[in-house]
């Protein structure tokens, strides 16, 4: 139950949009980054070709120009790519630095926008397989998608947006923390009211909303005692942090729930 709220709160923020009309390569760009995203190309694992480090983007397609090469190839159509091969190092200029006017009409900014959304919807794409998995505490997949997800932030001049989009990784932080482990192990094996009198007769396993509000915050302490006598001391680690995402989850799904 708890991974499919996961899924349900997981949210991405904004759609965003950009103050520049599109150019001839942006398709070309889009699904560019759309494969570098999705990990198609094997030879995508050994270039950070989507670093929000300039430095680092631009030596990953200098360095890794066969493998760049090969996913344009199948990403722009012909005439794109033979504008591509034929100015590659002004290419690789165009998606990695920076115009100093920071004029916001530079092709740079709308390349990385569409750098900047497909980031948004892989991770939306890899949450949903990975979350259903139910995976380990640091698993490396996790932690990779906190990665991107953190990336995300930086990842377009906020300037350059009509509406800047937000992103939060609140989620994927509790998935991979001792706290939800104890919160799974919990709702699988239910401790009673008689061993918890501090309950005061809620479920802890409740759907419920404000239930679950009261068990976070006006009962915390009782929930804490309990979480710490199940699962030990690394359960309560940043317990007021959690709690808050926890409650942002149930809001979520009930609202998912009415229909809001």
């Amino acid at each position: 139950m708890i991974f499919l709220l996961f899924l349900i709160s997981f949210s991405f923020g904004n759609a965003a949009s950009i103050n520049k009309t599109e150019t001839d390569l942006s398709t070309c760009v889009k699904e560019f980054y759309t494969a570098v995203y999705s990990e198609n190309y094997n030879c995508t694992s050994q270039y950070n070709f989507a670093s929000n480090n300039e430095t680092v983007a631009q030596k990953s397609l200098i360095s890794g120009k066969s493998c760049a090469l090969e996913i344009l190839g199948k990403a722009c159509t012909q005439s794109q790519f033979t504008e591509i091969f034929s100015k590659f190092e002004n290419f690789v200029k165009s998606l990695t630095t920076e115009p100093k006017d920071k004029n916001c009409i530079d092709s740079y900014y709308k390349y990385n926008a569409l750098k900047c959304m497909e980031s948004l919807n892989s991770l939306g794409e890899k949450s949903k397989l990975i979350l259903q998995m139910q995976p380990k505490i640091n698993d490396s997949r996790v932690l990779k998608l906190i990665d991107q997800c953190e990336g995300f932030k930086t990842c377009v001049s906020p300037t350059c947006f009509q509406e800047p989009p937000t992103m939060t990784c609140g989620t994927l932080h509790l998935v991979n923390s001792e706290f939800m482990v104890c919160i799974t192990k919990l709702q699988s094996n239910p401790l009673t009211n008689d061993k918890f009198p501090c309950l005061e007769g809620m479920d802890f396993n409740s759907k419920d909303v404000v239930t679950q509000v009261k068990l976070h915050t006006t009962h915390k302490e009782c929930t804490k005692e309990m979480m710490k006598e199940s699962c030990g001391d690394g359960a309560i680690v940043d317990f007021d942090e959690r709690a808050e995402e926890m409650i942002k989850m149930y809001a979520v799904n009930a609202n998912s729930q009415l229909g809001l």
